[in-house]
């Protein structure tokens, strides 16, 4: 196999956000959760990656199914500029990534400028400009909708989903249907985590799965928070941090698009956006849609780390070497030390393809 080993569920640009230049490479701290060990100065490069993260096995995949085409992968949008291509050699020749790393290119674009911005604001103008225009606000939205999905974290959700849920899916449509290419598909000898991988992958590829999602990201009121206090914001493995105050004992109130959530995404050690949803948050939140809020007071930037702890997979990152609330936490609670966390979309997102 003459792919590239290591894949970064999460970009090295959004990485070098938090790192320290030394020479001629950017480092980092890491905070591993079950071992409660620090690791000191990890170059960016060699952290958030797997080893062959977004390959598959496409020879015993298409050996089996090269006739009935039944595991198909939605390329067509995204990969039209590229001629035609077999599903395999999106992935063999690195498509895969670079499809993601040009998406990366104009989304890092933005943070960068959204980051200056907001570094370079005088105070008159943090009280009364905007810190984000439009397109870099819809460009940042992919790029979450994409992050979403993306990390190890979120892949398990989609394994374990389609461990329970696809099985009852084919079996019932095997009843109505007699369909012999479903019924071919549940007794194939593909491994499972082969299969369950080629579906978290699909939904990836698929533009109206992830242009829905990436809609319900946008729609929230977003709000800057610089941070002025010594302590630094964390990030993790799972970028994205989802937060509410609300609870119900019924249904789950974190989803992305449930009432009163909010959604918490680290920029850099100084710098978090919170997207907050519009209906619970307009009287308190609207006023600061797309501003910046000054945090002074370390009470509140720990209250953000300790959600960005809570919602991590596996790794804490830190600029510094500071992770005494994260040992603190996952000291007392097994529940973030060794998390089985879900993920819900709420209001259920189907990917969809154009006949």
């Amino acid at each position: 196999m003459n792919n590239t080993k290591k894949q970064h569920y999460i970009p090295i640009f959004y990485l070098k956000n938090f790192s320290t230049p030394i020479k001629k490479g950017f480092y980092i701290n890491v905070f591993e959760k079950e071992r409660l060990l620090t690791l000191e100065k990890q170059n960016i490069r060699n952290i958030a990656s797997e080893n062959y993260f977004y390959d598959l096995d496409f020879e015993s995949i298409r050996k089996h199914f090269s006739k009935k085409e039944i595991l198909k992968l939605k390329v067509s949008t995204f990969f039209k500029s590229k001629g035609k291509l077999k599903l395999s050699d999106i992935f063999k020749k690195n498509l895969f990534e670079n499809y993601l790393a040009d998406i990366e290119s104009f989304s890092g674009d933005a943070i960068k400028k959204v980051i200056a911005n907001i570094q370079e604001f005088s105070i008159w103008e943090v009280n009364n400009c905007f810190c984000i225009d439009e397109n870099e606000k819809r460009n940042i939205s992919l790029f979450l909708a994409i992050q979403f999905i993306r990390t190890p974290k979120n892949r398990k959700f989609f394994k374990d989903m389609h461990e329970v849920v696809i099985p009852q899916v084919y079996e019932d449509l095997i009843y109505r249907t007699n369909n012999e290419d479903v019924s071919v598909y549940i007794n194939s000898p593909i491994s499972e985590k082969e299969r369950a991988k080629a579906y978290h992958l699909s939904f990836l590829l698929d533009p109206t799965f992830l242009n829905d999602l990436s809609e319900r990201f946008y729609n929230h009121l977003w709000v800057f928070y610089l941070n002025k206090t010594e302590s630094l914001f964390y990030t993790s493995d799972s970028i994205i941090s989802v937060f509410n105050r609300i609870s119900n004992p019924i249904i789950s109130t974190t989803g992305i698009n449930s009432f009163g959530v909010e959604i918490i995404i680290p920029l850099s050690p100084t710098i978090l956006l919170v997207l907050y949803e519009k209906e619970y948050h307009a009287k308190a939140m609207q006023k600061d849609h797309k501003k910046i809020k000054i945090l002074e007071n370390i009470t509140q930037v720990d209250s953000y780390n300790q959600i960005i702890i809570q919602n991590s997979y596996k790794y804490i990152f830190s600029q510094n070497l500071d992770f005494h609330l994260a040992k603190n936490l996952c000291t007392i609670y097994d529940s973030i030390r060794f998390p089985k966390q879900e993920v819900i979309f709420a209001n259920p997102i189907k990917p969809k393809t154009k006949e």
